[in-house]
């Protein structure tokens, strides 16, 4: 969102260089967080839990998997990720539920296209930012 905002506000690149620019940044920080994610969690167990490799257990968090995936799905992680659970956490949940990561980097790939369209298409064709939709949602019921 910051970089939305950035693209149209600051620099005002235009709407299809604005868009391109996003999705990219978006990708990227995906990407970034996604492999990170994951080597994060290999050396979380090869050096905190010290556990040799057992069949899974249900446990708390095992639990806490199985009731998002099935609650949620990836589809819904993956569209709320750019707005509300940010790229980094929405990329370590999105590739911890499902090992597909070809499938996630598309569904990816869709929301951050979806979103920078629309979002660049607001301020390109009718002036309203991404900051003054914030600013908005953020402080219209403080009185």
């Amino acid at each position: 969102m910051v970089g939305i905002f950035f693209a149209t506000n600051t620099f005002n690149l235009g709407f299809v260089p604005s868009v391109l620019i996003t999705v990219a940044g978006g990708m990227a920080g995906f990407f970034i967080f996604a492999l990170l994610g994951a080597e994060l969690r290999i050396l979380w167990h090869k050096f905190i839990l010290r556990r040799p490799h057992h069949p899974p257990r249900f446990n708390k968090s095992s639990r806490r998997m199985v009731w998002i995936r099935s609650r949620f799905g990836l589809a819904s992680i993956v569209l709320l990720t750019p707005i509300i659970l940010q790229v980094p956490i929405g990329a370590m949940l999105a590739v911890n539920i499902t090992k597909n990561y070809r499938k996630v980097t598309l569904y990816m790939l869709a929301s951050f296209t979806m979103y920078s369209i629309v979002f660049c298409g607001l301020y390109y064709s009718f002036h309203v930012s991404v900051g003054d939709i914030i600013h908005h949602w953020l402080f219209s019921t403080v009185k």
